[in-house]
C-alpha cells in the first residue's frame, strides 16, 4: 500500500503500526474496544440530542423577548402564540 506522497504513505503505516501495537499489550480484544466504543457514541448521541433540545428551547426563548423592529417593542401575539404552540411541543418530547 503505497501513495506517491512518501508521507502520507508514512502517516499511515506508522499509525497502523502504532494502533497495532497498542492493541498487542492493552490486554484487550477487538470486541471489547468496539462495545465499548459503541457504548461511548450512544451516550455521546443521547447527550447532543437533549444538549439540542435545551439549546433549541432557550434560544426560542431569547427569541421571544427581543423587540421586534416596526413594534413598540413588543412581540406580536402571532409570535408569541407561535413560540408558545412549539415550546409546548418541545416539551412533550
Amino acid at each position: 500500500m503505497l501513495w506517491e506522497d512518501a508521507k502520507k504513505t508514512g502517516v499511515v503505516v506508522s499509525s497502523v503500526t502504532v494502533a497495532y501495537y497498542f492493541m498487542e499489550h492493552s490486554g484487550s480484544t477487538l470486541i471489547a474496544l468496539l462495545s465499548k466504543l459503541l457504548m461511548f457514541a450512544t451516550i455521546a448521541s443521547y447527550i447532543f440530542t437533549h444538549a439540542t433540545k435545551l439549546l433549541k428551547w432557550c434560544v426560542l426563548r431569547a427569541l421571544a423577548t427581543l423587540p421586534l423592529p416596526g413594534s413598540l417593542g413588543t412581540p406580536s401575539k402571532a409570535l408569541v402564540s407561535c413560540l408558545a404552540r412549539r415550546l409546548r411541543y418541545d416539551s412533550r418530547l
